[in-house]
């Protein structure tokens, strides 16, 4: 019965992305679009904590407050996570290609 559906429900898009293709390619890019996201707010914030943890190690190596470098890392904290989860997804997945931009 599952397979059933599933064949019928793959028959369906094709046939979906067959009538309309403009539609496809775009619905098809945005979800490329929205995948590429994920990844960067992921991997940025886990490359964030890397950060936070091995800034505070060089600060308590050089006697640096570790109230500062938590205020400055509080106040990138957004550009941080977009700048090395972006680095990573271009890295893992390559440049974005033109649907994912154009669409």
């Amino acid at each position: 019965m599952c397979l059933k559906l599933i064949v019928i429900f793959l028959i369906a898009v094709t046939t979906w992305a067959y009538i309309f293709p403009e539609q496809a390619i775009a619905t098809l890019a945005e979800l490329k679009r929205q995948i590429r996201l994920r990844i960067i707010r992921q991997a940025g914030e886990n490359a964030a904590k890397d950060l936070r943890r091995n800034l505070h190690l060089f600060a308590s190596e050089n006697e640096i407050e570790a109230g500062l470098v938590e205020e400055v890392l509080a106040e990138n904290h957004d550009l941080i996570v977009e700048r090395l989860g972006r680095k990573y997804a271009d890295e893992v997945l390559g440049k974005p290609d033109p649907t994912e931009r154009y669409y």
